[in-house]
């Protein structure tokens, strides 16, 4: 049986039909990164497109607000912020 923060894998293999392992073992599915992180209740999270046309990320999680662009990365903040304000 499986249990909470466990994942049950299957195969065809005969001698190896089922295996139980723990979740913080699992790092990538499929070559993307796994995040485990809980979504947070008062998570907002809104994209928004940018003047010169890349698409960012706006996240803000209870009073901290982040954007996936570089203004926000060097400067923590930038216009993009708006959009969750």
């Amino acid at each position: 049986m499986v249990k909470p923060g466990e994942v049950g894998l299957t195969t065809d293999l005969d001698w190896f039909p089922f295996r139980v392992i723990q979740k913080e073992n699992i790092v990538e599915v499929n070559d993307l990164p796994v995040d485990y992180t809980e979504p947070s209740i008062d998570r907002i999270e809104k994209t928004v497109q940018g003047s010169k046309g890349n698409v960012y990320t706006v996240t803000k999680e209870g009073n901290r607000i982040t954007c996936t662009c570089l203004g926000f990365t060097f400067r923590h903040q930038c216009k993009h912020l708006s959009v969750v304000a």
